[in-house]
């Protein structure tokens, strides 16, 4: 696949995908090696920089603020090939709805939101009502929207 499947398909779906791919495996030997900043470990800084590139080529502006909001869910997937797929896939359904393959994504985003720990640090940005925001919202179930409106709540009651 790789880089000649990414050309020929740059404008449809699978191009989106194979893009994404790229783009991660390609950030990931980077912060591995240490020579891009991985102050959260290669994973997520693949993630944030596949994710910064893909907005920058859609000629979205890249905010610490926007990007971290835009990751957030797609770090607390515990499986990090899941991660990965799910993150492209996201591309897809922000670029291509109509080509998304919709309800393995809506699963696999629910799912993980359901099972993170509320402890966890990325659960503070999906909390945040910037989140509503993302296109990654309108993906949620209504038990998981309620699950993070109540984290919200005790966080702004405990702060």
């Amino acid at each position: 696949m790789g880089f000649l499947k990414a050309f020929l398909n740059a404008n449809n779906a699978e191009g989106i995908r194979e893009v994404m791919r790229m783009a991660y495996k390609t950030q990931r030997r980077q912060a591995e090696r240490g020579k891009i900043p991985s102050d959260f470990g290669p994973h997520i800084t693949a993630l944030l920089y596949a994710m910064g590139q893909r907005l920058a080529v859609n000629n979205i502006p890249v905010t610490p603020t926007v990007l971290w909001h835009e990751v957030a869910p797609f770090t607390l997937i515990g499986d990090e090939e899941v991660a990965v797929e799910a993150l492209a896939e996201y591309c897809v359904y922000v670029e291509r709805t109509v080509d998304t393959k919709l309800a393995g994504l809506r699963e696999t985003v629910n799912l993980w939101l359901r099972r993170s720990s509320p402890d966890n640090q990325m659960m503070n940005l999906v909390t945040n009502p910037l989140a509503t925001n993302c296109m990654w919202w309108g993906l949620l179930d209504r038990d998981v929207i309620e699950r993070i409106e109540k984290l919200r709540a005790a966080r702004d009651d405990a702060g």
